[in-house]
């Protein structure tokens, strides 16, 4: 969090284009080349805390001592590298960032050290919009916040932007999403978001959209979030989102049987390059799913080092597809562990084509089905090799070099799933495409070979 600067502007540099200074060199003479210099190389951005309290006055300064009251006067107000501290207390309003930031001096929107603000929205009615509302301005931060009754999304993002970071909120009873991005193809374009360690409850009480949801967005990472005990979908990049990461997330326990842990939808777009590890994923319908709902195709999608387990599907391919064909290439389900899954693998109903599927150092493990069927998938479009089942799975598809038995968890019942040292996972899985490190971020590998599952043991 920053450190209040109780209330005084502070100068802080930038640099103009080299190709500037070396004209205006050319046409100016000593003495005057000298200040040129000097004054483009630390040329001044203003900027300045603000603070907001229930007790303020939207008429004071905004300092710390004479506060504003409204958090939207405070949006009216910032400019780049401004920060304004935000008491704590309810603050029952909608906020729309009227101005951007710039690189190096993100608008900031925080809680006061210490304290947590509420922005609370019961009572305000909108639709298809948020709550904290951005709509085409940049390089705005959103920190250490309560978000609460929102009629729609919690925080909407929309427009041309670029460079979000929403990061330490928390988000309580939206109607849709906690957090929601949406571009309109023709003239829109969302890039560089960042959603980093959020707490996500009872969202998407209306059944619409998901916790997270992404549409269309180029460039994004998704961390070390919560997301739990929602009405919906938990994680979702859909609508051609790509090049993003989501990774370090804990999402469970959904109100609905038909929920999906972290979802990629490509819808009638094409996604690409996206990663998703060391995520840890139950109590949903499917732990992590893939789809190309209405005719548009996924690309280069690594999933890697997941935790999956207490799930009706660990990892599925979606059956919610337009009839036709729809690519799907280049996706990778590499040293993941799956534990107590209805059906760790599930493809019964895809129709369209495929390539290049790896399946590989995977655990299929634990009571019931607990194994892979992956339905029509033709064989040269499937390369499955060094999983470990364990011994109660019915196995539709084995591959190559498989292992059968028992991957002896340290306690599964308490959802830990290292290895003990005489476990058959150990140093029986392949190198190839394998992932560097493992969940909890150890080298791979650790002994003579890589290990099968999400662990790399000593």
């Amino acid at each position: 969090m920053p450190t209040p600067n109780r209330g005084k502007r502070s100068a802080r540099a930038t640099i103009l284009p080299a190709s500037w200074t070396a004209f205006l060199g050319r046409v100016l003479r000593p003495p005057y080349t000298l200040l040129l210099l000097l004054s483009t190389s630390i040329g001044f951005v203003n900027a300045a805390d603000y603070y907001v309290s229930p007790q303020g006055n939207d008429n004071a300064p905004g300092s710390e001592v004479k506060p504003w009251k409204s958090i939207q006067h405070a949006a009216d107000t910032l400019i780049a590298g401004d920060t304004v501290f935000i008491r704590e207390g309810s603050y029952n309003e909608r906020v729309l960032p009227k101005n951007s930031g710039k690189p190096g001096a993100y608008i900031t929107y925080t809680s006061y050290p210490g304290e947590r603000a509420t922005i609370d929205g019961a009572g305000i009615a909108y639709d298809w919009a948020g709550l904290f509302h951005i709509n085409g301005t940049s390089y705005i931060k959103i920190s250490e916040l309560n978000f609460t009754n929102s009629a729609y999304f919690g925080i909407e993002i929309r427009g041309d932007v670029q460079h979000i970071t929403i990061e330490k909120n928390h988000f309580h009873k939206c109607h849709s999403s906690a957090v929601h991005a949406w571009f309109n193809k023709a003239r829109w374009t969302i890039s560089d978001i960042v959603i980093d360690g959020n707490e996500i409850t009872e969202t998407n009480m209306s059944g619409s959209q998901e916790a997270i949801s992404l549409c269309g967005v180029n460039g994004f990472e998704i961390m070390n979030n919560h997301v739990h005990h929602i009405h919906k979908e938990g994680i979702d990049a859909k609508e051609g989102s790509s090049n993003g990461k989501i990774h370090h997330n804990h999402v469970h326990d959904f109100y609905t049987k038909f929920a999906v842990g972290i979802y990629i939808d490509s819808s009638r777009s094409e996604g690409k390059n996206i990663e998703i590890y060391q995520n840890t994923i139950h109590d949903a319908k499917s732990g992590i799913s893939l789809a190309t709902e209405l005719g548009g195709s996924l690309t280069n999608i690594k999933i890697y080092n997941n935790l999956i387990y207490g799930n009706r599907h660990g990892f599925s391919i979606h059956h919610y597809e337009k009839p036709g064909t729809h690519l799907k290439k280049d996706i990778s389900l590499i040293n993941n562990t799956f534990h107590n899954n209805e059906l760790a693998v599930r493809m019964t109903e895809v129709k369209e084509n495929f390539a290049n599927l790896i399946i590989r150092n995977n655990i299929f493990s634990g009571k019931g089905r607990a194994a892979t069927n992956l339905g029509s998938l033709k064989e040269e479009d499937l390369t499955m090799d060094h999983n470990l089942f364990g011994p109660a799975s019915k196995i539709h598809t084995f591959g190559k070099n498989t292992l059968k038995g028992d991957p002896q968890f340290i306690n599964a019942a308490k959802a830990d799933f290292r290895l003990q040292k005489d476990s058959p996972a150990i140093d029986r899985g392949s190198a190839e495409k394998a992932p560097s490190s493992d969940f909890d971020g150890n080298t791979r590998p650790r002994g003579k070979a890589y290990d099968i599952g999400a662990y790399e043991m000593p």
